[in-house]
């Protein structure tokens, strides 16, 4: 069962990755408020962690098809695609000499 939530992602994401667009719009539903306030603490910007949290849910929808998660849940998965598309994010930034400073994780 997902955590915290009494219900699992498993059936959603299997209709989302067979094409059903209602049922990843489910998903976003249940778990994009989560990402989204994961990567605000992270970046300590709403534009940032709302671009985000888009880019987030634009990957998973590209991958659905390859995208399997070990738990009831995808809100870890969500988690650590928004920790990586951080980490890009920053890396980009850096080069570019706009990168502002790092907050500490809450």
């Amino acid at each position: 069962m997902a955590a915290n939530t009494g219900y699992s992602d498993t059936a959603p994401w299997r209709a989302a990755a067979a094409g059903e667009h209602a049922a990843f719009g489910q998903l976003f539903d249940r778990h994009a408020g989560a990402v989204y306030n994961y990567l605000y603490r992270r970046t300590a910007g709403w534009s940032a962690a709302e671009d985000l949290t888009a880019a987030v849910f634009l990957q998973a929808w590209r991958r659905r098809g390859e995208v399997i998660f070990d738990r009831d849940s995808a809100r870890s998965a969500g988690r650590r695609a928004g920790s990586r598309r951080l980490g890009r994010h920053r890396q980009l930034a850096t080069a570019q000499g706009t990168a502002a400073p790092r907050q500490r994780p809450s």
